[in-house]
């Protein structure tokens, strides 16, 4: 063999070698649509697009901090009838300790529970960071009907991004709000 050739031949071993797996890769991707990696990374239901929640209507219940609603912080919600039953009291625990695990983060993030007028406060003595508000009728209508117990997670201009159902997923709940803080630099 030539010395030209042989150049020639290690030239293209080297493209090869650069070359072949972009191409197998891009064949693999255009032959094999649904074999394509998903771009998912939360773990809640996610809102696309957001939706805009009005905190209009809402009053403090009685022996409760008057927070606003949903200004300028991440917020668990939860929203349920008359009174706060087994699912809506399990929602409420996992918020306070995916909050808790929050640490110096955890003042970016708020609890808000919605009682239907008329509903009866809940035992908030182990929730003292808990905002309880009756009323909000626009805010049920926007939500729409949701399992007891589920938790919404709205963003510090008051939009509606993420739900999680009952039973709330803790350690999936937390990874999102976790990034979420990480990348929002409002709130």
């Amino acid at each position: 063999m030539q010395a030209s050739t042989k150049a020639r031949l290690k030239i293209l071993a080297v493209a090869l070698l650069f070359i072949g797996p972009l191409a197998a890769a891009w064949l693999l991707y255009t032959a094999f649509p649904g074999q394509a990696p998903g771009g998912r990374t939360h773990h809640g239901e996610l809102n696309e697009p957001a939706v805009p929640l009005s905190g209009k209507g809402l009053e403090p219940a009685a022996g409760t901090a008057e927070l606003p609603a949903f200004a300028e912080q991440w917020t668990f919600l939860q929203v349920t009838g008359e009174r706060c039953g087994d699912a809506c009291q399990d929602g409420l625990a996992t918020t306070r300790q995916v909050r808790a695990l929050l640490h110096r983060r955890s003042t970016r993030v708020q609890r808000v529970l919605v009682l239907a007028d008329g509903g009866t406060v809940p035992p908030i003595e182990d929730h003292p960071d808990l905002a309880v508000y009756r009323g909000g009728r626009a805010l049920r209508e926007t939500l729409g009907d949701q399992a007891p117990g589920t938790v919404f997670v709205v963003d510090p201009l008051g939009n509606w991004v993420l739900t999680y159902p009952a039973p709330v997923d803790a350690d999936g709940l937390f990874k999102d709000i976790k990034h979420l803080l990480k990348l929002s630099h409002i709130g």
